[in-house]
């Protein structure tokens, strides 16, 4: 499991209206012994930069787009 996916549960799916899914959210990382670590909060970047937890929603919310991992 992925830190990403780890914010999913109690029927939590990437389609649900929450900051973490939104395509204007940036997530926080922190480095601890060499490592990063997802962060539960970040923030958003539309239409101003603001702090958000990332299960946040706003009236800005939009559905984020997953990239392919094809190149």
């Amino acid at each position: 499991m992925t830190q990403k996916e780890r914010l999913y549960f109690g029927g939590v799916t990437k389609e649900t209206r929450m900051c973490a899914n939104c395509a204007h959210y940036i997530d926080h990382f922190m480095k601890s012994n060499g490592e990063f670590y997802l962060l539960a909060f970040g923030h958003c970047t539309y239409p101003r930069i603001k702090n958000r937890s990332a299960y946040d929603e706003c009236k800005y919310f939009e559905l984020k787009q997953e990239r392919s991992a094809e190149k």
